[in-house]
């Protein structure tokens, strides 16, 4: 992603990003989207596929992440092939930025949902809590890392502390199991959105 500063046509001059179809970041939703494969199902009158509900294992995890993440981003990219190949645009949100800023907003949310879900399953393993306390405590490790920049041992440390009364070693699994899932989920590349 750029900068433009440049004036378009006599247009003022803008701080826009614009995005690079070769490196949009997408990693995150490709993480989510190999995460939701195994409860997808081909469905002839769909557009896309299709979560099975079905599935013994579909729990509200997948459902989640079906409606918040891969069905927006299968839309934005019929939108992104349907420019390049139709030279038309399905709505009113006319251009290719407009696919290419949903792309990343999508992928910063789908980041957002891979720590919250690494951070959850990291408790689980660990402790026995309510749902809501263990969805309060997620919350704010995930508020702590993403949005106040904290480690992950001092957003553990200080959301835990303030909840349970954990040994000091527990604290230390759930910090290296959510930092190796994560660190994991970094080294996902992107895929450039290219359409030939």
């Amino acid at each position: 992603m750029q900068k433009n500063a440049k004036g378009v046509r006599g247009q003022k001059k803008t701080n826009a990003i614009i995005f690079d179809v070769l490196n949009i970041d997408n990693n995150a939703i490709h993480l989510i989207i190999d995460q939701l494969w195994p409860f997808l199902r081909y469905d002839p009158d769909s557009e896309f596929r299709v979560l099975d509900l079905d599935h013994e294992n579909v729990s509200e995890k997948q459902l989640l992440l079906y409606e918040e993440i891969f069905i927006p981003y299968c839309t934005e990219c019929s939108k992104h092939h349907s420019l390049h190949h139709n030279c038309s645009y399905p709505d009113s949100w006319l251009g290719e930025q407009t696919c290419l800023s949903m792309i990343h907003y999508l992928n910063q949310k789908a980041w957002w949902l891979l720590h919250y879900y690494a951070i959850e399953e990291a408790i689980r393993r660990y402790c026995s809590l309510s749902d809501e306390m263990l969805d309060r405590i997620t919350s704010t490790i995930t508020y702590c890392i993403l949005d106040r920049d904290a480690s992950i041992a001092d957003a553990v440390n200080n959301a835990i502390s303030g909840e349970l009364n954990m040994e000091k070693d527990i604290e230390s699994l759930i910090s290296n199991d959510i930092a190796h899932t994560i660190e994991k989920y970094k080294e996902e590349p992107s895929t450039s959105m290219v359409y030939r």
